[in-house]
């Protein structure tokens, strides 16, 4: 089932196809390829496309299009035995492991003339973690930096550590 946010040509899906899943790693490869971390996380493959470690079949990927074509996507870890989070630093108590929740692996949204990042972040609230919410999910755990500490913030999430450094890494929280 498809969302369309309304006044908008934005709609919101979920990525099921093998020829969808290579869409969202093309762009996986647009949003991150400049950052250094994302080639140690990732696989790259035929010189346009990254691949995250954790296999498909343990992952849910959301796609959000802009009159058909991919620009932001949403990619959680619904496994236990490979968590992002942990492989950056973070560790989650026993409270915490006790939900049904999530590890988020990539939030990305290219950026494209005409669509307004805060409609990206509506078709997120409005389908994508009411879906997750709908699947019994509770939380969403996701890493970040600074710079994307303050749009993740604004969207709902709460920062719950930091991993300092060069450049500090937050652990931050969605209740769906």
């Amino acid at each position: 089932m498809s969302y369309t946010l309304p006044g908008t040509d934005l709609t919101a899906d979920l990525l099921s196809t093998p020829e969808e899943f290579v869409e969202h790693e093309r762009c996986l490869f647009k949003a991150f390829s400049s950052e250094p971390w994302s080639m140690n996380y990732c696989t790259l493959i035929d010189g346009d496309r990254l691949q995250h470690p954790i296999p498909y079949s343990s992952q849910l990927v959301y796609g959000v299009r802009h009159k058909g074509v991919l620009v932001s996507g949403i990619c959680v870890n619904f496994g236990r035995d490979r968590l992002m989070l942990e492989d950056v630093g973070f560790k989650l108590t026993s409270e915490q492991r006790a939900e049904n929740f999530l590890d988020g692996l990539y939030l990305y949204s290219l950026k494209v003339p005409g669509v307004n990042p805060l409609d990206i972040g509506a078709c997120w609230n409005g389908y994508v973690f009411r879906e997750l919410a709908e699947r019994g999910y509770t939380c969403l755990y996701d890493t970040c930096n600074a710079r994307m500490g303050t749009f993740f913030k604004f969207q709902g999430w709460e920062e719950l550590a930091e991993l300092t450094g060069d450049d500090p890494e937050f652990l931050m929280v969605k209740r769906l």
